[in-house]
């Protein structure tokens, strides 16, 4: 059994990251300390619990994922958005 504050390490070693192989038609793409995985029908961005940016090159790291996403005919979703962070 796993000790209730040991979760936040387990989450981070078995939902962070991605496998070293990335599945047929998918792809790896390193974006400073996040990881955009990329492919068939779907992308999703991996990072570290503390991505280590703050402020004005915080704002510059997610202005590159949505704008990335978005060349792609996508849109972005902040799962740790409230829905009042939510535009529509």
């Amino acid at each position: 059994m796993t000790d209730i504050d040991d979760l936040p390490a387990v989450y981070d070693e078995q939902m962070r990251g991605a496998p070293p192989h990335p599945p047929a038609g998918v792809t790896y793409e390193q974006d400073g300390p996040l990881l955009r995985i990329v492919g068939q029908f779907r992308g999703f961005v991996s990072a570290p619990r503390d991505v280590g940016v703050r402020g004005s090159e915080l704002d510059r790291l997610i202005t590159r994922q949505r704008d990335c996403r978005t060349r792609r005919g996508g849109r972005m979703e902040d799962p740790q958005a409230r829905p009042a962070d939510r535009p529509c």
